[in-house]
C-alpha cells in the first residue's frame, strides 16, 4: 500500500474519532475542577495554590495543564472548553507520532492504521480526552518521547535537541514522567556513548528546566511529591488496584495487544543494526513501567475501571452505552463540579475533591 492510498488508510481512524467526538457522551470529570481552581487562582492571585493567603499545597499532579489553563484564563478562556480542546488535541497528536512511530520501525502501512484505530477509537480515549484531565496529554508526551527516542537512536546528532525536549514535556506533565523521561534519557546518553552533542542537549533542554521546577516546587510546596502522591500510597501491597487493572486489560485491551504483535512480527524483518537500536528505547520504557507498576501497587487508588469507561459496539454507533455489568452511581460518575473561589476547604484534601458538586444525568 502507498501513496494516496496508505495516506487515506492511515487518515480514516483519526476521521472516525473526530465523528465519534460529535456523537460521544462529553464531561468533565470532579478532579479536573481541582485543576480549575489551581488556574484560576494563579491566574487571578498570582498563588499556585488551593487557597490563596494560606500555606501552598500541591494538589494537582502535573503542571502543565495548570500553566496552560492559568494562560487562557488571562486571556479570557474558560478552563472546561480550553482543558476539553486540550485533550482532543494531544489524543489526536499522540495518534499521529504513533503512525511515526510505527513508520521509524517499519511497520507495514496497514498495520498502522489499525494500530491507530484501535488507540483513537477507544471508548476510554474519547472519554478521557474531554474529561478536563491532562490523561490524554500524558499520554501524547509518552507517545513523543518514545518517537524521539527512537529516531535519535537511529540518528543521535540530528534529533538530540527534540528528544531532550519531549523528555522535558513527559517530566512535567505528570510525576510518573519523571520516570520514563529518566531512563529514555538515559538510554540515549548510553546509545550514544555519552556523546557530548547529546549530553548538551539533554542538559539544556531536559535537566535544566526539568531541574529548576523541581527545586522551585521543593522550596514553595515543601515536599519532593505532590499532595496526592502521600494521600493516596499505603503502607504494604493493595492486590485489589492490580486486579481491578488486570480485568480491565482482559475486557477492553485484548486487540490492542494483538496488535502490538502484529507490529512486532512486521518489523521482525529489519536487519540486524537496525534491531540493535531498538533496545535502549525498549528497555527503558520497560523499565519505567516497572517502576510505576510497583508504586501504583502501592497505591489506593479511587476509581474502579469498569465504571470509569463506555462500551460503544459498533452496531450501536449512535447510542453509546455503559460498560456490561457496571452500575455506576450518579455520585461516582459525575458531571460537573466548581470550586468556589471564595470558599475555604481542608488543603489536605485539594487532591481529591472540589468544594461544591453539581449533579447531572449519567450519559446513556
Amino acid at each position: 500500500m502507498k501513496g494516496r492510498a496508505a495516506l487515506a488508510a492511515q487518515a480514516l481512524p483519526f476521521l472516525a474519532a473526530a465523528f465519534l467526538f460529535v456523537i460521544f457522551p462529553s464531561w468533565t470529570v470532579d478532579d479536573a475542577y481541582t485543576i480549575f481552581r489551581y488556574a484560576e487562582n494563579l491566574a487571578t492571585h498570582g498563588a499556585l495554590t488551593w487557597n490563596p493567603g494560606e500555606s501552598p499545597v500541591e494538589g494537582y499532579t502535573g503542571i502543565v495543564l495548570p500553566l496552560l489553563l492559568a494562560f487562557g484564563a488571562v486571556l479570557g478562556i474558560g478552563p472546561e472548553g480550553l482543558s476539553e480542546a486540550v485533550g482532543i488535541l494531544a489524543l489526536f497528536s499522540a495518534g499521529v507520532f504513533l503512525i511515526r512511530w510505527l513508520a521509524r520501525m517499519q511497520v507495514s502501512v496497514a498495520t498502522r492504521a489499525v494500530t491507530a484505530a484501535l488507540f483513537l477509537l477507544a471508548p476510554f480515549s474519547l472519554t478521557h480526552a474531554t474529561s478536563g484531565l491532562e490523561t490524554t496529554l500524558f499520554a501524547f508526551a509518552l507517545v513523543l518521547a518514545a518517537e524521539r527516542a527512537w529516531a535519535f537512536c537511529a540518528d543521535p546528532p540530528h534529533h538530540a535537541w527534540s528528544a531532550a525536549a519531549a523528555f522535558a514535556l513527559t517530566a512535567l506533565v505528570r510525576p510518573e514522567g519523571l520516570v520514563f523521561a529518566g531512563t529514555l534519557g538515559l538510554a540515549c546518553a548510553v546509545h550514544s556513548r555519552w556523546s557530548i552533542t547529546a549530553l548538551k542537549a539533554f542538559a539544556a533542554a531536559c535537566a535544566l528546566p526539568v531541574g529548576i521546577y523541581l527545586v522551585w516546587r521543593f522550596a514553595y510546596y515543601g515536599r519532593l511529591f505532590p499532595n496526592p502522591y502521600y494521600v493516596k500510597t499505603i503502607d504494604g501491597w493493595n492486590a485489589g488496584v492490580g486486579a481491578k487493572f488486570l480485568s480491565f486489560a482482559a475486557r477492553y485491551l485484548m486487540l490492542p495487544v494483538f496488535a502490538c504483535v502484529a507490529a512486532l512480527l512486521s518489523a521482525a524483518g529489519l536487519s540486524r543494526d537496525s534491531s540493535r537500536k531498538i533496545h535502549p528505547a525498549a528497555a527503558a520504557f520497560a523499565v519505567s513501567l516497572m517502576v510505576v507498576a510497583f508504586q501504583y501497587l502501592r497505591s489506593d487508588l479511587l476509581m474502579n475501571y469498569s465504571f470509569r469507561f463506555f462500551s460503544l459496539p459498533a452496531a450501536r454507533l449512535g447510542r453509546p452505552r455503559r460498560s456490561r455489568g457496571s452500575v455506576p452511581s450518579r455520585r461516582r460518575l459525575v458531571g460537573r463540579t466548581r470550586a468556589s473561589p471564595g470558599r475555604r476547604v481542608d488543603p489536605r484534601h485539594a487532591g481529591r475533591c472540589a468544594s461544591r458538586i453539581r449533579r447531572s444525568r449519567i450519559p446513556r
